[in-house]
């Protein structure tokens, strides 16, 4: 199953990891505008698929689930 995550901020530090440990889910991408946080987050969970654009994370993953974690 591949997850995309759109929004880094604070409530992403649990979705993030628990999506990781998920048998059989794989994090495709994670996208915000904030390109400070969405670096940040990358960094500290080793997410490749970097993006601020939340459109083009979806086009180029065709996630099959999607967090939106904003407000």
């Amino acid at each position: 199953m591949k997850i995309a995550v759109i929004g880094c901020g604070q409530i992403s530090k649990m979705h993030i990891p628990a999506i990781q440990r998920y048998p059989g889910a794989a994090l495709v991408g994670i996208a915000d505008t904030n390109r400070e946080a969405l670096e940040k987050t990358a960094t500290q969970f080793g997410i490749a698929a970097r993006y601020t654009d939340p459109q083009a994370l979806l086009r180029e993953q065709q996630p099959d689930v999607v967090h939106v974690l904003t407000p």
